[in-house]
């Protein structure tokens, strides 16, 4: 058998044929190589699957969520359900690190403090706050442009931003790339990144670049809250900016992992 669909016009996948399965994963692994934006005649040039095939393939592959469309269409990327592997499995110690770092600020901060890695170029979520909870979190790696870990993201990832459909959410969203492309300068040369009412209106966050064992920034950390937009609120932004890029510069191990559960469990953090 050479294809990879049983030709019916569903196009379901026979599991039955051993070469289906390695075939799905030439594609996956050829568009984790290839980047966000791989066409789909690109695919077939880099995997040798048959043209009608790899559209059937790879609309099981969105329909299931191992990959996503660009915005523009003319695209693929990886989707969530490959990340979320990828987070869960290969990376137990980039977690942990995270984690860490995540509950060493929470003992200072009266705010949600969250962390995510970058894989596969996404933005993946591995530690939201247990006790303050932010609202629409699981948004935040859709809208790359309007949140402080995601601005991160695209600092060090500018192919990305051909992904983002810049959706206007508050007044003060970036909706195009070129407004957005200066403060990205400014983040790479920081490895700050800042949210003042871009996802919503009365959404402030902080966010420091965190640099992995490979010596790469390879997620981050973040501490949200609610208002402080205006001027006045620089001193908030430039305390928290200064508390994770200390904590960060000085984890190197996850040493107390059970700082997370400790703090959780604090009478005065039971809301």
């Amino acid at each position: 058998m050479t294809d990879v669909f049983d030709g019916g016009p569903t196009g379901v996948f026979n599991g039955r044929q051993p070469a289906a399965a390695q075939r799905i994963l030439t594609v996956l692994e050829a568009v984790a190589h290839s980047g966000p934006g791989v066409t789909a005649k690109e695919l077939v040039s880099m995997t040798d699957v048959p043209t009608p095939t790899m559209y059937r393939m790879l609309s099981m592959l969105v329909s299931d969520g191992y990959l996503v469309r660009v915005h523009d269409l003319t695209g693929f990327a990886l989707g969530s359900r490959v990340t979320e592997i990828v987070a869960a499995n290969e990376n137990n110690t980039r977690v942990a690190a995270l984690r860490h770092i995540a509950n060493a600020a929470r003992l200072q901060v009266d705010a949600a403090v969250v962390g995510a890695l970058f894989v596969y170029g996404r933005l993946v979520l591995i530690d939201p706050d247990p006790v303050h909870t932010v609202s629409n979190i699981t948004e935040l790696p859709r809208q790359l442009h309007a949140n402080a870990l995601g601005k991160l993201l695209l600092a060090f990832r500018r192919e990305l931003i051909a992904t983002v459909s810049f959706e206007r959410l508050t007044r003060h969203t970036h909706v195009v790339p070129t407004t957005l492309v200066p403060e990205l300068d400014s983040i790479v040369l920081s490895g700050i990144a800042l949210e003042r009412g871009e996802s919503h209106s009365d959404r402030s966050a902080v966010a420091r670049a965190w640099h992995g064992p490979s010596g790469l920034v390879e997620g981050g950390i973040s501490i949200i809250w609610r208002g402080d937009q205006g001027p006045q609120s620089n001193s908030r932004f430039t305390e928290y900016a200064a508390l994770l890029e200390e904590l960060c510069i000085r984890s190197t191990s996850p040493t107390d992992l059970d700082s997370h559960r400790t703090y959780a469990s604090r009478p005065e953090n039971q809301r």
